[in-house]
Parts: C-alpha cells; sequence; structure tokens
C-alpha cells in the first residue's frame, strides 16, 4: 500500500490518498525562482528528512493500515473458519458414521461394496485436513507489520511563494491576502463542526490529512459523513474545488456534502450544504476548478444545514 507524508521544516504528516492530484508541475522558470530558497533550506538536504518521513509512517501510518487490515483479515479468516468446519466436520462425520455401519455388515458377514477401512481412512483423512486448514488459517490471521520503505519524494512549493519570488505580488499583499484567507477558513471550520455537534454527531477535523474532505463526522449509528468546507467571504461568487475533493465527492455520493460557508468581516456565518454537487468528473488535466457558487447551488442537491 503507498502512503504519503508531507515533512516541513518544523513536522510531518499525512498527506492523503493522492496529494498529487492537487499539484502542477514546476516550469523551469520557476525552478529557477526556487532554486536559491531550495538550496538554503537545510533540512531538505540528507537522510534526516527520510528519516522524519520513515518514524511518522511508523508511528501513524503503519499502524492504522495494519489495524485495518487485520480487521478485515480477521473477519475474513473467521468466516472462512466457520465455513471449513461446517464442511469438513460434516465430511468427517459421514465417513466415520459409515464406517461403523460398514463393519457392522462385515461382522455379520454381509458383503459391502465399500470396506469399513477405506471409509475409516476417509474419514480420519479428513481430520487431518480440518487440522492443517484451521493451522493455516491460524497463521494467515497474525497480521504482521513490515518496515515501511520510502520509495520517492518531491519538493512541493506554495503557490504564493513563486507569485511572491516572481514578483507578481508584493510581500505586504501577500501576507495580507494569507490573514484573511485564514481567518475565513478557520470561521467556517467552527461553523461546521458546531453545525454537526448541534445535530447530535461527533464531527472531527481532518483537513490536515488530505482525504478529500475536511470533516469526518459520526452519527448515533456509527454512519459517517464526509464534508468538504469552503469558506468564503460574503462577496465572494465563486469557490475552488480540486480534482482530488471531486473524485471523493463521486467515491461516496449519498455521504460527501459540500458545505459552503459565507464568512462576513465579524466572523459570522451563513453555511449552506450541498449533496452532490458537481455535474462530471474533473478534467484530468485540471489540478483544481473554479465554480460559480449560483451554478453549483442549482445543480447540486441542497440539505437542510444539521440533517
Amino acid at each position: 500500500r503507498l502512503e504519503f507524508v508531507e515533512v516541513t521544516a518544523n513536522d510531518a504528516h499525512g498527506a492523503g490518498a493522492a496529494p498529487y492530484l492537487d499539484y502542477t508541475p514546476a516550469t523551469d522558470a520557476e525552478r529557477a525562482l526556487l532554486d536559491p530558497a531550495i538550496r538554503s533550506a537545510t533540512w531538505l538536504v540528507g537522510a534526516t528528512l527520510e528519516d522524519r518521513a520513515t518514524l511518522h509512517a511508523i508511528d501513524h501510518l503503519s499502524r492504522a493500515h495494519v489495524a485495518e487490515v487485520r480487521e478485515r483479515t480477521v473477519d475474513r479468516v473467521e468466516r472462512t473458519r466457520r465455513e471449513v468446519n461446517a464442511r469438513l466436520t460434516y465430511e468427517i462425520n459421514y465417513w466415520d458414521s459409515r464406517a461403523i455401519r460398514l463393519r457392522e455388515q462385515e461382522r455379520a458377514g454381509k458383503k459391502t461394496r465399500l470396506a469399513s477401512e477405506v471409509a475409516e481412512k476417509r474419514a480420519n483423512d479428513g481430520a487431518d485436513r480440518l487440522r492443517a486448514r484451521l493451522r493455516e488459517l491460524e497463521l494467515e490471521a497474525q497480521v504482521q507489520a513490515l518496515p515501511p520503505v520510502v520509495v520517492g519524494g518531491a519538493i512541493v512549493a506554495p503557490r504564493g511563494l513563486v507569485d511572491q519570488l516572481s514578483g507578481r505580488v508584493p510581500p505586504e499583499d501577500l501576507e495580507a491576502r494569507r490573514r484573511e484567507t485564514k481567518r475565513v477558513e478557520l470561521a467556517a471550520m467552527r461553523e461546521v463542526m458546531r453545525i454537526e455537534a448541534a445535530a447530535g454527531r461527533a464531527p472531527e477535523d481532518v483537513s490536515a490529512d488530505n482525504l478529500g474532505w475536511d470533516v469526518q463526522s459520526r452519527d448515533a449509528d456509527d454512519r459517517l459523513r464526509f464534508i468538504e468546507v469552503k469558506g468564503r467571504a460574503m462577496e465572494a461568487t465563486t469557490v475552488t474545488v480540486t480534482r482530488n475533493e471531486i473524485s471523493k465527492s463521486f467515491n461516496a455520493p449519498d455521504r460527501w456534502y459540500l458545505a459552503i460557508v459565507q464568512v462576513d468581516p465579524e466572523d459570522r456565518c451563513s453555511a449552506t450544504y450541498l449533496r452532490r454537487p458537481f455535474a462530471f468528473f474533473a478534467d484530468p488535466a485540471a489540478t483544481s476548478v473554479n465554480y460559480l457558487i449560483k451554478d453549483l447551488l442549482r445543480q447540486g442537491e441542497v440539505v437542510e444545514v444539521g440533517a
């Protein structure tokens, strides 16, 4: 199984199932702009980077993966064990009782088409097969983790850094935009977490895991809802959705929701939940798609907030 780990100067965390879907290759000009910054980042050099990724995989991703595989394997092995035990026990009992009847007939001097020794051997063979198969299943249920192996890596540069280095965005404007974007995103996440909790569900913020949704919300019946949160300023008319998010919406159409949360300067929020908001998969050449909010509201299924 292939897992992705994102390593920064300060931490390491899971990057989700397919983070590369949201990336675009750097052009030669962008590589030239980024080269000095990459060379000055000492944390990118040497084996330390690979060690940090490996340690994070061992501590977090590997354990979760082993637990998932073990649960699935143990369930399958247990079902197989019951079926094997029932089938071979029936076969053993059949030949065992047949051997007894044949032996009684032989003692009475009757001619039989099958010798009692043959029936007894078939019963014994069945018992041997049952023991051997149960031993195999017992070994199969003993799932053990192998050490994770780093098979590749890539340097991912933020779009904002490229824009800043190219002079397209002054540093002060970039910082102001970053602060405003962060404020709106945090307010939107708080609002969705509040809505889910008020509805009696248990929401979990998984936005850092790049799963294709930001919130997993579990109801009383242990069913999960997957909610992608898009915080937008009140005057905004468009929303950007990544190809990964669009793909995940089609994987679980009845449980994946797009929450469009409009936020005013005082952090007051207005949330709209949409189910099946996208009519088509994203173009394979696109890393993200911009949608008019009014078009999403028209083509998606508006769900009552908290329902």
